[in-house]
């Protein structure tokens, strides 16, 4: 009660000083607003942010001549609310993968086992993969040696010009195993990033599905 009566009296004192004050120190025109704790102010200048929280112009007899509406507020919160949608779509769009994520593994498969024997099947086609290719290029490199030798010491010119189109032949057909055996350890590391982030979440899916049978019956 005394902290309302101290409130009061603030706002009496400082109405009466502007009330007193001589028209021609200030304008004639003061405003009034209201703070975030509700405490009523009254000054000659308006602070920024009341220019949107809504505030009464007085004039020198401290009666109200206007009184501005929180109009420019309702404007923003209005772009805030586009804003959230925006985010909120976003985020659905999100768990709708997720959902749909899981529901192809708790359909597919029925244990971390068995997901965990699929990716080793996947994983093993793709090392046996890359083995076959190292070792084409390492034959295929064997043969390069030889044909570059044998065209250095070679005088005959047609027989200089097959070894030439072999070696550049050759050269290229190791290239491209080359650019293979990077793209299949490239799926390599993929394969087993996914594994990993499929294996927590079928273990959490298969958790919860366990602990639901549970409670129901």
């Amino acid at each position: 009660m005394k902290c309302s009566n101290t409130k009061v009296i603030g706002i009496l004192i400082g109405l009466m000083v502007f009330f007193t004050m001589s028209p021609n120190t200030y304008a004639s025109k003061f405003f009034r607003w209201v703070d975030k704790n509700g405490n009523a102010h009254y000054s000659y200048t308006l602070p920024p942010s009341m220019s949107q929280d809504g505030y009464s112009k007085l004039n020198q007899t401290g009666r109200q001549i206007e009184k501005v509406s929180a109009a420019t507020k309702e404007i923003v919160n209005e772009t805030q609310d586009s804003d959230k949608k925006e985010l909120t779509d976003a985020e659905l769009l999100e768990q709708q993968a997720i959902e749909k994520r899981d529901k192809y593994l708790t359909a597919t498969y029925i244990s971390v086992d068995e997901l965990t024997d699929a990716h080793l099947k996947k994983q093993t086609r793709l090392t046996d993969q890359i083995s076959l290719y190292d070792t084409r290029i390492k034959k295929l490199e064997s043969g390069l040696q030889k044909a570059e030798k044998q065209e250095k010491t070679t005088k005959n010119k047609k027989s200089k010009e097959k070894l030439q189109d072999y070696i550049k032949t050759t050269s290229d057909s190791i290239n491209i195993y080359k650019e293979m055996i990077i793209e299949n350890k490239e799926k390599l590391i993929k394969i087993n990033q996914e594994y990993l982030k499929d294996k927590a979440r079928l273990t959490e899916l298969l958790s919860e599905e366990t602990t639901n049978t549970q409670e129901n019956s």
